[in-house]
């Protein structure tokens, strides 16, 4: 009996000390505050005590309150310890995509099992002379006391848990006012709305040295900061190079965490409120699609069904997956087979005789990933490996792109969907980086076109809002939008979005370069306005509505390519509408005519066949209205590309 009590006492002390390993481990290792420390400390003893409290009264009853408790606060340290942050809500949100993370797996698969094993060890009741006990107690509450007084609940494991729950409530509520404000009155509240533009502001002229309707390859990097860039063991020299000899924006930062909302949040110029939202407003390629472009996204994630159906719902015209290629981590193609795709793609595409827009999003540089291909000095780093593997493959790419008839009439982008998430890898390789927010910090964006005069704009903090309008701006193309940003050619922006960051209920402003949070007024305001923009991108009963009563007409291509679809709001003015087609070939020497009679009522959707048309390439789309017999007056008009097999 003596030997199972000293047997239990030996593991209590061991479960106790684990119960600091994670704190001392991590302010230790990461530079991290003090404060840690402390309310690890603080909690410890209080946990000690009510344990031992409640093994007074029964000991089952001890046993379940310690394992319970301890098991929350060591998950809550390893997960800082990992990731730099306590459990939050993005983490959550993405653990349909664990398998992203597969570079640790022993790492993290070790960290579950010491927790596991530390937690579920024994307790039992210890006798304590009255005057020790008194002293815990007041020694814990005096800790306490001071943890609360100055605020530091924020380093807590507990109370950052508490402060998860009420951002999820925070969150639900705003879903459902989301849902409310659709489900009330969705024509008013899309007819009144007050993010709608009717152009992209001309604050660029575009360089001479760039032809009128130029391809565009844009990259998404997974997870890139500019302080990689610019570090001067010159991780990347392929990509700093490029970006020196590109137009290219400083002090700018990413508005949104991680991926999902990254992609959807920079085509779109808005904000998603969760990861798989449809935003049913005008995209990035939506634009160039109008513009006559192609428009193709490619997939390295080609075996992860939830992202490739979430890069369906762009609607770009093709998604390129090639489950061949696949050579990487986590079941997706390696940055190499991804840059290689990329330039067969845009080679092949380049010859098809109308302009592309090519958008890829590269895998390889995820956290926890290692480089594939390459490794960085003696390789011992994960994170300098995968980047220095990016760059390499760049480096290739680049390389294949200059000497290729691409460069004469292809423009780069080159930007990430969100920031280098500031794990223990990040603190690891870049120790005297200081960094205000995991999830929040510069990114890289820079546009190339062979020969351009390279320069520099200061943004100030502004954000990826920006990048949509600052591509378009660049290339001089205008259309109706949704977008919540501006141009970051502008001096001034006139968005009252592009300095904030929102992610799962998490809010910072990025103004001047420095993140600060919301002021509560901010704050209010910011998410008021969230709910009305989620509620008009969710929507798909009136898409593209003007302000007040403005007709607007639309037109897309059938999959099939069999058809026109037009789109015609506030049609019900007229009593004939009639539809003028023709290709760009040769003028208009195949013009026809379709003429639609009868009431039509304030939305109007038509289908012109495209059967008599075997001709690949530009269509007009014009429409007239007529009434009382009166003469046709015009109406509006599109443009479309027909793909009609290759035939040209």
């Amino acid at each position: 009996m003596r030997r199972k009590k000293i047997f239990t006492y030996i593991c209590m002390v061991l479960k106790y000390l684990f119960a600091m390993l994670f704190p001392v481990l991590t302010v230790t290792v990461h530079k991290m505050t003090w404060r840690y420390l402390v309310i690890a400390l603080a909690e410890v003893i209080l946990i000690a005590l009510v344990t031992n409290l409640l093994c007074h009264v029964k000991s089952w009853l001890g046993y379940l309150f310690n394992v319970l408790v301890l098991l929350l606060m060591n998950i809550q340290f390893a997960v800082l310890y990992w990731g730099s942050t306590f459990v939050s809500a993005v983490m959550l949100s993405n653990l349909d995509s664990v398998n992203a993370l597969s570079g640790k797996a022993f790492s993290y698969g070790l960290s579950i099992a010491m927790v596991l094993l530390f937690t579920f060890l024994p307790v039992c009741y210890v006798r304590s002379g009255k005057k020790t006990a008194i002293a815990l107690w007041v020694t814990a509450a005096f800790l306490y006391a001071g943890i609360v007084v100055t605020r530091m609940t924020v380093y807590s494991p507990y109370f950052s848990l508490v402060n998860l729950c009420s951002q999820q409530i925070a969150r639900n509520n705003v879903v459902n006012e989301v849902s409310n404000a659709i489900a009330d009155d969705t024509r008013e509240f899309l007819e009144k709305n007050e993010f709608y533009e009717d152009g992209v502001e001309d604050y660029f002229g575009k360089p001479e040295e760039i032809p009128e309707n130029p391809n565009v390859i844009l990259i998404f990097v997974e997870g890139m900061s500019q302080n990689i860039l610019e570090d001067p063991r010159n991780i990347m020299p392929n990509v700093s190079a490029l970006q020196e000899r590109s137009v290219r924006f400083t002090n700018y930062y990413n508005h949104t965490f991680a991926t999902y909302m990254g992609l959807s949040g920079q085509l779109y110029s808005g904000y998603q409120l969760e990861n798989y939202d449809v935003n049913n407003l005008v995209s990035l390629q939506d634009i160039f699609k109008e513009a006559g472009y192609q428009t193709s996204f490619i997939n390295t994630e080609p075996q992860n069904k939830e992202f490739s159906d979430y890069l369906a719902n762009f609607g770009f015209d093709e998604l390129i997956a090639d489950e061949s290629r696949i050579d990487g981590m986590a079941d997706a193609l390696s940055d190499k087979a991804a840059y290689e795709l990329l330039f067969e793609t845009a080679l092949k595409k380049n010859g098809d005789g109308s302009p592309f827009f090519l958008a890829m999003y590269s895998f390889g540089t995820h956290a926890t990933l290692d480089g594939v291909y390459e490794k960085y000095g003696d390789g011992s780093n994960a994170l300098l490996n995968r980047f220095c593997d990016l760059d390499v493959q760049v480096g290739a790419f680049l390389e294949r792109f200059e000497k290729s008839k691409l460069a004469e009439n292809t423009v780069i982008v080159f930007t990430s969907d969100h920031a280098t998430y500031q794990d223990a890898d990040f603190v690891t390789a870049f120790p005297d980086y200081v960094r205000d927010m995991p999830s929040l910090d510069r990114i890289p964006l820079f546009l190339y076109y062979r020969g351009i005069k390279p320069e520099s704009y200061d943004v100030n903090g502004r954000n990826s809002l920006d990048m949509a309008l600052s591509v378009l701006d660049f290339l001089d193309l205008s259309a109706p939008n949704y977008f919540l940003g501006d141009s970051l050619f502008a001096s001034e922006s006139k968005s009252s979005y592009d300095l904030y960051f929102e992610s799962m209920g998490t809010y910072y402003c990025t103004a001047g370069g420095e993140i600060n949070i919301l002021s509560s007024e901010q704050l209010q305001e910011f998410q008021k306005q969230l709910a009305k923009y989620n509620a008009v991108k969710l929507s798909d009963d009136l898409i593209y509505k003007e302000y007040e009563e403005s007709q607007h007409f639309y037109a897309t291509v059938k999959e099939d390519q069999s058809a026109i679809l037009t789109e015609l709001y506030n049609a019900d003015s007229w009593d004939t509408l009639s539809y003028a087609v023709w290709s760009e070939e040769d003028g208009q020497d195949d013009l026809s005519w379709t003429v639609v009679s009868g009431n039509h009522e304030n939305y109007f959707s038509y289908e012109l066949d495209l059967g008599g048309y075997d001709t690949s390439g530009v269509y007009y789309v014009h429409v007239y209205g007529n009434m009382d017999d009166e003469d046709m007056t015009f109406i509006g008009e599109a443009k479309v590309y027909v793909d009609k097999g290759g035939s040209s």
